[in-house]
């Protein structure tokens, strides 16, 4: 399931990108926006509902292997090269599968949550989920950039065609 979803959906996706967007910079993107989305749920619980210092300092150290897991993946990224194989689409292969069924999780335990803590935990699931989307574009294969002809030169093409020289 984790190579069907990564091969026919997300490379696709991946591959009608424009030029200037790789599939690596928008996981990185995303990745950091899962960290965001998940700092603001901390944040959220711990100042308006005055969480246990003991259930605060599991939240932070879960955060931070959050933190260390998006500074591991931006300091091997280099190793992604453009026409070769994708380093990550097999050294994610475990994270993946697990990733989406925590996400899963953690989406149907925010829906169904009394309505104080529904707000913090959707920024949490909604973190998570960020977090998958990132995972699979940073897994997908970079392609070289589709060679350009000009606009120019195309109609001149369609002009001497028409006219039969």
């Amino acid at each position: 399931m984790d190579l069907w979803l990564l091969d026919r959906v997300f490379q696709p996706v991946a591959d009608r990108l424009p030029e200037r967007f790789s599939a690596l910079s928008i996981g990185m993107n995303l990745q950091l926006g899962a960290l965001f989305f998940s700092a603001a749920c901390l944040l959220l619980l711990l100042i308006f509902f005055k969480m246990e210092l003991i259930t605060a300092l599991i939240i932070i150290a879960i955060w931070c292997f959050g933190l260390f897991f998006y500074i591991g993946i931006c300091r091997v990224h280099q190793m992604v090269k453009i026409g070769t194989p994708n380093p990550f689409r097999f050294m994610l292969l475990g994270i993946r599968p697990i990733s989406i069924a925590l996400s899963t999780y953690d989406l149907w335990r925010s829906l169904t949550i009394p309505f104080p803590l529904c707000f913090p935990l959707f920024l949490n699931g909604l973190g998570s989920v960020v977090f998958v989307l990132g995972l699979y574009f940073i897994s997908c294969q970079l392609n070289p950039p589709k060679k350009r002809t000009s606009y120019k030169i195309s109609l001149k093409k369609k002009v001497n065609a028409s006219l039969g020289t």
